[in-house]
């Protein structure tokens, strides 16, 4: 028994790493297509070579991982492992799954950001950015893969009222754009909110995080490429200067590193859980443009960041208690590894024979 709570404990430790990690990863790349943007690239085409650069490095991860398991099963194997190896899911699922992640993760919410900050301006825009939480706890708790409670949702509100302080102190400028171009805008979070809720219910048996994140980059990169051959758009990147190639490719790593993160996140725990990304990296933005933009702040906004961090720990506390209490109640401890802190998803025990 104690060993158990031990590896749940180690499974909740690592969870919050991810999510740490994750944050930071995503403010990093956010930097760095500001700069390239800044700097003279569309962000339509940044946002496909992003894309393209980080779905062939993890094409490339995996099909490595998978030449070296093929070297491993080479010797002899067990029944277990033998039929691990043959639960794979089938190419329709596959292509199904990147293209609706694809969409509703990457493409949509990016090409509508890059159409509405000039009518929402950056700061409306980042807000948006801020609502996914709120609506994956809304729609997770629809669809029954969380509990809608009222310590969970109160950690939410009190997380999100932060992000959008912090936004509001960063662009204190900030105008209340038209009605209609807002219900655009919160197109954006639904959007994201939509493909958190989905990776969670539709995860392939057996699927590993590596080659799930690599096809939903592919499936975003040929719905960008859609919009803008549809709208006329260059992707052609040969004439800008070495800076700029060198950013794009430094963002292709970050980006790889970002959604392989992100995905292993999404397999250990649930969709809420990896919506509060969003939070933690507006926390990180905070740090990354004090020390490398020198963008100077109000000390309010660190109290922003403290309520920030309080709703998350609020959200992630009422998680672990309710683990806990479920866990009391069946008398089985062992269904509860990786769901202490975790905002644990149903769907978990289907993800069980998936590798890292």
């Amino acid at each position: 028994m104690s060993i158990q709570r031990e590896t749940r404990a180690s499974t909740d430790v690592l969870a919050l790493i991810l999510l740490a990690t994750n944050g930071f990863l995503v403010a990093l790349m956010l930097s760095l297509a500001k700069v390239a943007v800044s700097e003279g690239m569309p962000a339509i085409t940044y946002a496909f070579w992003q894309s393209m650069l980080a779905g062939s490095m993890l094409w490339a991860l995996a099909k490595l991982t998978q030449a070296m398991e093929k070297k491993a099963l080479a010797t002899p194997v067990t029944h277990a492992e033998l039929n691990k190896s043959q639960n794979q899911p089938s190419r329709s699922h596959l292509l199904r799954y990147f293209l609706i992640s694809g969409l509703s993760g990457v493409a949509l919410p990016n090409v509508l950001a890059f159409m509405l900050v000039n009518k929402l301006g950056a700061g409306m825009t980042a807000i948006l950015y801020a609502l996914p939480p709120l609506f994956t706890l809304l729609g997770s708790s629809f669809l029954g893969q969380e509990r809608l409670t009222r310590p969970k949702l109160s950690g939410i509100l009190i997380a999100v009222a932060g992000c959008i302080w912090i936004v509001s102190l960063r662009y204190p400028q900030l105008d209340l754009a038209p009605l209609h171009w807002i219900a655009w805008g919160l197109v954006i979070p639904l959007s994201l909110a939509a493909g958190n809720i989905y990776r969670s219910l539709d995860w392939p048996d057996g699927a590993s995080p590596l080659p799930l994140a690599s096809g939903m980059l592919f499936g975003a990169t040929l719905l960008i490429a859609g919009h803008a051959m549809l709208n006329g758009l260059s992707l052609n990147i040969l004439h800008f200067d070495n800076k700029l190639i060198t950013i794009l490719g430094i963002q292709g790593l970050v980006t790889a590193a970002t959604y392989l993160c992100f995905f292993k996140l999404q397999q250990m725990t649930g969709p809420l859980y990896v919506s509060q990304t969003g939070a933690v990296a507006a926390v990180f933005g905070l740090v990354l443009g004090n020390l490398y933009f020198n963008e100077a702040y109000p000390m309010w906004i660190w109290l922003a960041v403290l309520i920030v961090l309080f709703g998350l720990r609020q959200v992630n506390k009422a998680s672990s208690n309710e683990a806990s209490l479920t866990n009391e109640a069946t008398g089985n401890d062992e269904s509860a590894v990786g769901n202490g802190v975790l905002l644990g998803s149903d769907m978990t025990a289907k993800r069980n024979g998936a590798q890292v």
